[in-house]
């Protein structure tokens, strides 16, 4: 599929894994929250699916919504479940089963944690460990994957719990960035663990982040079919300096989401890599339709 803007050609069926939508006017957000941002709109994100030429889009709930998933279910409605997934955020010690099972039918397949949002110093290791485990107790009937927005910190004191749950596990943004690659790397190899390739600029500071591309060298000669790529489109956090009202307007980032993709199809280095993380292993994660078409020409 060629993207109207795009100097490369990426595969139909390509799935960018990770983004938000902030529809203010129709769904406020919560009283409580660490930051305010401006509206990015369904029409926004459908714009950008066709500069990027993806057909296939994950929405993630952000945490200024809380446990409040009205917005990105009305997303996931407007995109329709053949082309969308949504990851929820929930508290699993109050959500009944029905209001769980409505999330899956509307195309809900993951729970998130942020846990940057939420970090141990809010009440310590052992409630973070109880989160993930009644969570994953929670989702796992449902057949649903545990997203994990952590540092590399934080993964290294949890990595021995996480790969009992039984249940999959997604990393947020390189899995806390290339101080953490020989854990997510252990991660992998265990087969439950699927790293997605997202909003470097979170996590690195290197010249095209020299570091990650390393990582992620090395996490495709591990497991290529456990890797993801996602734009983290809107890009939230500014010029990266948090406000201290959390209730003023905080920009979006300055961000290429083309030239990430670009990025992504330098670093997987052959077409059947970028097929691979592109189409397929979402393709297998959310539970899209198996595209049919070729891996063969992806690259230009």
């Amino acid at each position: 599929m060629n993207s109207p803007t795009s100097p490369f050609s990426i595969p139909p069926d390509a799935c960018d894994c990770h983004v938000h939508v902030f529809l203010p006017e129709q769904f406020p957000y919560a009283t409580s929250r660490s930051y305010t941002p401006p509206a990015a709109t369904i029409g926004e994100l459908l714009e950008l699916r066709r500069r990027l030429g993806t057909g296939r889009t994950v929405l993630v709930q952000p945490s200024c919504y809380g446990t409040d998933n009205a917005a990105m279910l009305s997303a996931l409605a407007a995109l329709g479940t053949g082309a969308a997934r949504g990851i929820a955020v929930i508290d699993p010690a109050s959500i009944t089963d029905e209001a769980l099972r409505h999330l899956h039918d509307s195309g809900v397949r993951g729970l998130r944690l942020n846990l940057r949002v939420q970090p141990e110093d809010a009440g310590g290791l052992d409630r973070i460990v109880r989160l993930c485990r009644q969570s994953s107790d929670r989702i796992r009937p449902l057949g649903w994957h545990l997203q994990l927005h952590l540092d590399a910190a934080l993964l290294a004191r949890l990595a021995s719990m996480l790969e009992a749950l039984n249940v999959p596990l997604v990393l947020d943004h390189f899995g806390g960035g290339a101080s953490a690659v020989d854990l997510v790397s252990d991660l992998l190899l265990a087969g439950n663990t699927w790293v997605k390739l997202s909003a470097p600029y979170r996590v690195s500071t290197q010249p095209e982040y020299a570091d990650l591309a390393r990582a992620t060298q090395r996490y495709l000669s591990l497991a290529s079919e456990k890797l993801l790529w996602a734009s983290d489109w809107p890009h939230t956090g500014g010029n990266g300096v948090r406000n201290a009202d959390s209730q003023a307007i905080e920009p979006f980032r300055r961000e290429d989401a083309l030239q990430a993709l670009a990025r992504l199809a330098r670093w997987a280095g052959d077409s059947a890599r970028l097929h691979a993380i592109l189409v397929d292993n979402p393709a297998q994660l959310y539970g899209f339709q198996p595209s049919t078409a070729s891996s063969k020409g992806v690259l230009s």
